[in-house]
């Protein structure tokens, strides 16, 4: 175990503290013990007895190597020096007295000797013996710290623990354990539901801020004990139910590499298979062209095309043809609706005084467009909606287009003479003139 230093306040009546009073008397300019107390100084130096690079310091003084100024065995040499006569010893942590640790502290920091805590003493003595601890520790129980160590580390992981997880590890490809580590103790140790807290977690687990390997660099008393009661606890439980955790982890591993062997395979059969189904596609759509382009194709091809087309301008030929009949149909009923006797009203007279024009019907239009005009502006005139200067101008170019007086007296001369149209001279259009001397010769 490591030595726990405590910097006594005070020398008192043992056989040890008197011998180092006598010392301390005898190496002082004073010649008592209280006045020659107050010359000494500790400097800070420490040095560990079981390292070889021992300092001058030690070598030199009265009692030499492992021993106090007293004459008692020890481990760890402080130095003290007298101020009064500059003479160095070294004494042991028993008799590193706080005062001449105080007397350090002040002189170094300068703060009074009344304002120096218990506090500022201990951190003084840790600070200077904390690596030197360290190593005389492992010099004395490293090798076995580190076998007992690297027993039980891995079945702390899984057995100090609040709970495990079950992991697929990509990178190593085999499931592993996490593990939340139990970080305090849970129970009295004497109880069956004692729960120890994880060795690895106190110990150096990077988490851990105060992990005992970065902060001691040994370990407590407590860790120790428990890294050797839990290693004798391997052997006789934890042990076996490490190796079961393991085995199914194992047993998991196995049938996972054995599932993704199979989809790579499966994977594998699957992308040939698309790759073969791909390659014979290819060698289809090549003799397909091959085929196409064969010259007896290409001008089977043309032919067809040539027989489509002309039946494609027959149709539309036969659809404008129905379309014209459609409409020349639709155009004789409406102008026959709109030159009913009811769209021969008293407005529509009066429309066309207003305007200077004969009364007029659409079928004196000689066209379907010139009916459709006149079909349209008598519409509008019946309705009393004003025509433009364009539309009156054509208006009257088509009812203009009367019958000539050469007609009229030619008709006179084949003794036409309708009874429905006394007044025929004055309304056939040349074209209606046209068709009664073909429709008289004819007869």
């Amino acid at each position: 175990m490591a030595e726990t230093i405590v910097a006594k306040r005070q020398l008192g009546s043992g056989r040890w503290d008197r011998a180092l009073m006598k010392k301390m008397v005898e190496l002082s300019v004073a010649d008592n013990y209280e006045e020659a107390k107050e010359e000494w100084i500790a400097t800070g130096n420490v040095w560990w007895g079981g390292e070889d690079n021992m300092p001058d310091w030690v070598r030199n003084s009265q009692m030499g190597r492992g021993k106090c100024l007293c004459g008692h065995s020890v481990v760890y040499h402080f130095e003290i020096v007298n101020t009064e006569n500059g003479i160095v010893e070294c004494v042991g942590s028993d008799h590193i007295n706080t005062y001449l640790i105080m007397k350090e502290i002040s002189q170094r920091t300068g703060i009074d000797i009344a304002d120096i805590t218990q506090g500022d003493i201990d951190k003084w003595i840790q600070e200077r013996t904390k690596t030197m601890m360290a190593k005389a520790w492992m010099h004395q129980n490293g090798e076995q710290f580190d076998a007992i160590y690297e027993r039980v580390k891995d079945i702390d992981i899984l057995i100090n623990a609040k709970g495990t997880n079950l992991y697929w590890h990509g990178v190593s490809q085999e499931y592993k354990y996490s593990s939340k580590l139990r970080k305090k103790a849970e129970g009295a140790p004497t109880s069956n539901y004692y729960r120890m807290a994880s060795i690895v977690w106190r110990w150096e687990h990077p988490d851990n801020s105060r992990a005992q390997s970065q902060t001691r660099g040994y370990p407590t008393d407590k860790l120790w004990q428990d890294m050797i009661i839990f290693d004798a606890m391997c052997n006789a439980k934890h042990r076996s139910e490490y190796n079961n955790k393991m085995n199914y982890a194992l047993k998991q591993t196995t049938e996972e590499l054995a599932r993704r062997e199979a989809r790579r395979v499966r994977d594998e059969e699957r992308r040939r298979r698309i790759l073969e189904d791909q390659r014979i596609r290819e060698e289809e759509r090549l003799e397909k062209e091959r085929i196409y382009n064969l010259p007896e194709n290409v001008e089977a091809r043309r032919l067809e095309a040539e027989r489509i087309e002309k039946e494609r301008a027959a149709k539309i030929a036969e659809r404008m043809v129905r379309e014209a009949k459609a409409k020349e149909i639709k155009l004789a009923n409406a102008t026959d609706y709109l030159d009913g006797a009811y769209g021969l009203g008293e407005e529509f007279e009066q429309m066309c005084n207003y305007y200077g024009i004969r009364v007029f019907d659409s079928k004196l239009g000689s066209n379907a467009w010139e009916m459709s005009f006149l079909k349209s502006v008598k519409q509008q005139m019946v309705v009393k909606k004003p025509l433009s200067d364009t539309q009156i101008n054509k208006l009257k170019e088509i009812l203009n287009k009367m019958a000539t007086p050469a007609q009229l007296n030619y008709l006179q001369d084949l003794f036409y003479a309708p009874e429905d149209n006394k007044e025929w001279r004055k309304n056939l259009t040349r074209k209606q003139a046209s068709e009664e001397i073909e429709k008289i010769k004819g007869e």
